[in-house]
């Protein structure tokens, strides 16, 4: 029940001088100075539980939404960097390939090169000692 504001000042000023202006204070905050602070009434607080109740009802479902929202970017997401990851490992295996088929051609004319110059040098030593043992012989 409210007290008014005649009433709330009559209660203060003959009981502070005997329980001091604190204890007086704390005593009057039970008491709402208005009917708006009056206490709740059961019907009051059930009514405050069902929409309570209901707006988190209403957020859970938002929740769900988005963690689902965010799901799907994530799968999409996830998706377009294995389908970019498989495209540069495949770019990847591709100049490997171009790079070792480079060096086994370039590998091969220097063995061609070695082979033609060893090929030679043989010849050329096989030709001196012929002419040595023809002239010295």
């Amino acid at each position: 029940m409210a007290l008014s504001e005649r009433s709330r000042s009559t209660i203060y000023q003959r009981l502070t001088p005997m329980l001091g202006e604190e204890v007086t204070a704390e005593m009057l905050s039970y008491f709402p100075a208005r009917d708006v602070e009056e206490p709740a009434t059961k019907e009051q607080l059930d009514l405050l539980r069902a929409e309570m109740r209901a707006e988190m009802s209403e957020l859970r479902g938002e929740l769900l939404m988005e963690m689902a929202s965010l799901r799907d970017e994530l799968h999409t997401d996830m998706a377009d960097l294995r389908h970019e990851l498989h495209s540069d490992m495949a770019t990847l295996r591709h100049e490997l390939h171009t790079d070792m088929a480079t060096l086994r051609i370039g590998m091969e004319r220097q063995l061609n090169r070695m082979t033609v110059w060893l090929a030679g040098s043989v010849f050329t030593a096989a030709g001196l000692v012929i002419a040595s043992m023809r002239l010295g012989g």
